[in-house]
C-alpha cells in the first residue's frame, strides 16, 4: 500500500447467552436497575444474589458481580443497564421526582 499501511482495531464479538438474556429481562421487568443522575455512567443493579455496580467505559461496561465480565462474555445486570441507558439516551424526559421520592444513589453504591 505504497508504503503507508492503515489498520484497523481489532474486533471482538460480546457473547449474550439464552441465560444472560432471560435473566436481564427479569431485571428489567422487575424494575431492578437504578441509573445514577443524568449524564451518570454508573448504575445499581439489584440481582438475584445482592447488589452490583455496572460501570460504562469507552472500551465497555464492568460489573462487580462474580461473573464480571470475562472476554467476550456480558453477564445480565450489565445488559440489564446498557438497555436502560440506551431507553434514556433516546427518551430525555425531563422528570424533577419529588423530594420523597428522590434516590441517595451513593448510598445504594456502598457494597451489602
Amino acid at each position: 500500500m505504497n508504503g503507508a499501511e492503515t489498520s484497523t482495531p481489532a474486533e471482538f464479538e460480546i457473547v449474550v447467552t439464552d441465560a444472560v438474556a432471560l435473566q436481564a429481562h427479569l431485571l428489567l421487568e422487575q424494575g431492578r436497575v437504578v441509573l445514577g443522575p443524568q449524564g451518570s455512567d454508573a448504575a445499581i443493579v439489584f440481582g438475584r444474589h445482592g447488589r452490583y455496580l455496572v460501570r460504562a467505559w469507552a472500551r465497555g461496561v464492568s460489573c462487580t458481580c462474580p461473573a464480571g465480565r470475562p472476554m467476550g462474555a456480558l453477564c445480565s445486570h450489565a445488559l440489564a443497564a446498557m438497555v436502560v441507558w440506551h431507553e434514556r439516551a433516546e427518551v430525555r424526559l425531563e422528570f424533577e421526582p419529588a423530594v420523597g421520592d428522590q434516590l441517595d444513589f451513593d448510598e445504594l453504591a456502598v457494597a451489602s
